[in-house]
């Protein structure tokens, strides 16, 4: 997800500082609060994908996410589930079966299979933070715009 803000301020240089530096903050917020959110909602098996949920500064901001090969799948689903693609079943592609050891413990073969459900986390963590970042950001912002004022 990318999010750009554009800002133009024609008044005291000194209070466009501020508000950078505060839009500066709100972004970090904003990654942070969304990590958070997306490691309390991730489905777990090993925790490999909860770890991999990191923040990082960019040219420009900070980004959010997993980094795992298997992160968009648990997000949208495969084959028959799939929230991004055609439905389809999932061949073998190098042998007659499929196999995979299950919760209990046993090894299936199959086929082919329907695919695993989505189990969505990235997306409802950004949905749940959207409120708390927008408010922070309306606090953030009416307190650079006050600094530097001048009282009567």
């Amino acid at each position: 997800m990318k999010f750009d803000l554009k800002l133009t301020y024609h008044g005291d240089l000194n209070k466009a500082q501020y508000v950078k530096e505060a839009l500066d903050g709100v972004a970090k917020y904003a990654v942070e609060l969304i990590r958070d959110k997306a490691r309390a909602f991730v489905p777990v098996d090993t925790g490999t994908l909860k770890e991999s949920i990191e923040t990082k500064k960019i040219p420009n901001g900070y980004s959010v996410g997993p980094n795992t090969d298997y992160d968009v799948y648990v997000e949208f689903g495969t084959g028959m589930h799939s929230t991004i693609g055609p439905a389809h079943y999932i061949y073998p592609k190098k042998a007659k079966f499929l196999s995979w050891v299950n919760r209990a413990g046993e090894r299936i073969f199959a086929r082919r299979t329907r695919g695993a459900a989505a189990q969505p986390y990235l997306r409802p963590a950004m949905d749940e933070s959207r409120k708390p970042i927008g408010d922070f950001l309306a606090a953030r912002v009416r307190v650079a715009l006050a600094k530097g004022t001048k009282k009567a």
